[in-house]
C-alpha cells in the first residue's frame, strides 16, 4: 500500500516547490507527474486559505502553482480573491493536478472524502490532513 512508503520529514526548513530544481527538497519529482499544480487543497476554507496565503507570503511556492477545491462557491471565491490562485468544484481535478494534496475539510466529510476519492491517490501524491481529531490509522482504514 502506498501509504507505508511515508518517509519522515528531516528538513523543516522552507522549499521553494519548482519542477526545475533540485534544491526543492525531493518535490521537484511533481515535474514528472506531469502537473500543473504543485499544492492543492481538497477544501477552500479559511484554514486551507490562511495557509496558501501563508505559503504565498513566504515564497515557499506562487498562485500558479495552487489549486483549490471546495463545493461552495463563496469559499473558492474567497480563496480565489486573496491567493490569486485557480480553483474549481472538482477535487478529482485537484488531485490529478498536484503533487502535494492538502485535506482541509471537516472532520465529519472526511470519511465520504477520502472513500470517494481514495482510489485516484497515487504513492507520489504527499496527503497533508489537517481536519482535527482525524488520525492517520482512521485515514489510511478510509482509503
Amino acid at each position: 500500500m502506498w501509504a507505508r512508503s511515508v518517509r519522515p520529514i528531516r528538513d523543516r526548513s522552507p522549499k521553494r516547490i519548482s519542477s526545475d530544481s533540485d534544491e526543492t527538497g525531493g518535490l521537484s519529482q511533481a515535474a514528472n507527474m506531469s502537473t500543473s499544480h504543485s499544492i492543492g487543497f481538497i477544501g477552500a476554507g479559511k484554514m486551507a486559505t490562511a495557509l496558501a496565503v501563508g505559503f504565498l507570503r513566504s515564497g515557499l511556492t506562487d498562485p500558479a502553482r495552487l489549486m483549490a477545491s471546495d463545493v461552495h462557491e463563496g469559499a473558492r471565491t474567497a480563496f480565489e480573491s486573496l491567493t490569486q490562485a485557480s480553483t474549481t468544484a472538482s477535487n478529482l481535478e485537484v488531485i490529478r493536478g498536484s503533487r502535494v494534496l492538502i485535506l482541509a475539510v471537516k472532520p465529519q466529510q472526511m470519511e465520504g472524502m477520502l472513500r470517494e476519492l481514495g482510489s485516484s491517490l497515487t504513492a507520489q501524491h504527499v496527503i497533508i490532513s489537517i481536519a482535527a481529531g482525524v488520525t492517520v490509522s482512521r485515514i489510511l482504514k478510509w482509503l
